[in-house]
């Protein structure tokens, strides 16, 4: 037990993040999630991951040869 959670597979070394959404944005994510059989956390993880390499694949190609 972490903080009084309950962590689930055990600890982790993920950083965590927190955030405030419209709750309508967190119900279509939340079905989104369950849509792909996912928790809305590793959604949200996977979400910003290809974030994070979009903008980097759009940096090295606006760098000048």
């Amino acid at each position: 037990m972490i903080n009084g959670l309950t962590t689930v597979g055990g600890p982790t070394k993920l950083a965590r993040i927190a955030f405030y959404v419209d709750p309508e944005v967190k119900e279509k994510l939340e079905k989104l999630a369950g849509i792909q059989r996912r928790t809305l956390s590793n959604l949200m993880a996977v979400i910003a991951e290809k974030a994070v390499e979009e903008a980097e694949k759009e940096e090295l190609a606006d760098e000048p040869e």
